[in-house]
């Protein structure tokens, strides 16, 4: 679809990175009315040659990201204007610094970044903490109820549930769902903590390995993830990741926020709760593309409580991939690579008769709505 760019912010995200978002005309696209895409990088502005006013073509990556094709060039008529690189982050108007195509707020109590973390930490694939969403998370901070991840036990502390009644939202029964969300958090796996501390380059599947790693070596966390030669002998870990999980857990606030952690009784031994598979009860990997009626994270969870390793992509070490409609790239990749296919979703039960239990989750078709 066409439109055309009306404006350009800047969005702060969770490790400091300024990310230029431009809002558009709104336009029409897979049953979802789109305002907003991200812009990625000065490198990704000057390659498409993107000014303010410009018209666009626009298009959704796999129904969900919006992306930007090109610029409709002869369409212009000399009102556009240059994007302009940030010199101060719009949250804090502390000065950033650049970095390769990026530029950074390097306040490490810049109010937006803080929010973005608290986010991060308490979403659904790191510590599932029920009661704190986006609304919520922005009155916490902004009243300087929490000023990092930390503070967020704090909310169990009655003195602290007093001042939050005083605000709209948090009735007995608001605070009573956030209370039992931050005390069951404690008990969840480690790999959930790694993946929300928010280290570059650790996602949900690093995190996993990172900890199977200290349980197959009885290794504490603290031994693997200062020693860089046993993070680089950690297959799929490369020089990047390694560096940045060295720098994270050598950094004296990120030492003093784990201690934090550590006194409000988060767990951070690797073979408690541990909701992950044992090396020796794996059965085999897979990968799954496009859609089933069943949402692919409950096709993925099921598979992984019967002893399945989860691959983003497939690899060479892929067993079999699960394919919906509209199968993507990735079949093509599976066929090249000699990986089993699987498709449709009554051959699929069949080959894999525990997915018959499983409760239908049927994905509802997008309404409208922001993607930022």
């Amino acid at each position: 679809a066409a439109t055309q760019i009306t404006s350009v912010d800047v969005q702060v995200g969770r490790t400091g990175i300024l990310t230029p978002v431009a809002n558009f005309e709104p336009v029409q696209l897979s049953w979802a009315t789109l305002k907003r895409v991200s812009l990625h990088n000065r490198d990704f502005i000057k390659q498409k040659d993107i000014h303010i006013n410009d018209r666009i073509w626009l298009q959704r990556s796999g129904e969900v990201i919006p992306y930007i094709v090109s610029v409709i060039t002869d369409r212009r008529t000399g009102e556009e204007s240059m994007i302009n690189s940030p010199e101060t982050c719009p949250s804090c108007h502390e000065p950033v610094s650049n970095r390769d195509m990026h530029y950074y707020c390097t306040n490490s109590y810049c109010p937006d970044k803080i929010k973005q973390q608290i986010q991060h930490f308490v979403s659904k694939n790191c510590m599932d903490i029920q009661g704190i969403g986006e609304s919520i998370v922005d009155i916490l901070v902004d009243n300087k109820i929490i000023e990092n991840i930390a503070d967020i036990y704090k909310l169990t502390d009655h003195t602290v549930q007093m001042q939050l009644r005083r605000f709209p939202w948090f009735g007995d029964k608001k605070v009573a769902e956030i209370t039992n969300g931050v005390e069951e958090s404690k008990q969840k796996a480690l790999r959930r903590l790694l993946n929300g501390l928010g280290i570059s380059h650790v996602g949900k599947k690093m995190a996993q390995d990172l900890a199977k790693e200290m349980i197959n070596d009885t290794l504490k966390m603290i031994d693997l993830v200062t020693n860089q030669e046993l993070l680089r002998s950690i297959y799929w870990i490369g020089e990047k990741s390694v560096e940045s999980i060295s720098t994270f857990f050598q950094d004296k606030d990120n030492i003093k926020l784990l201690k934090q952690l550590e006194a409000y009784g988060v767990n951070m031994d690797p073979k408690k709760y541990t909701d992950h598979i044992r090396t020796d009860e794996v059965k085999g990997s897979f990968s799954i593309t496009w859609s089933f009626d069943v949402s692919r994270k409950t096709i993925t969870e099921y598979f992984q409580r019967n002893g399945y390793i989860f691959n983003e992509s497939p690899t060479k070490t892929t067993d079999f991939i699960l394919i919906g409609e509209k199968a993507s790239s990735k079949k093509d990749k599976a066929q090249e690579l000699g990986i089993q296919i699987y498709e449709w979703w009554d051959t699929i039960v069949k080959q894999f008769p525990f997915l018959k239990h499983m409760s239908t989750e049927v994905k509802k078709k997008p309404t409208t709505q922001s993607l930022f």
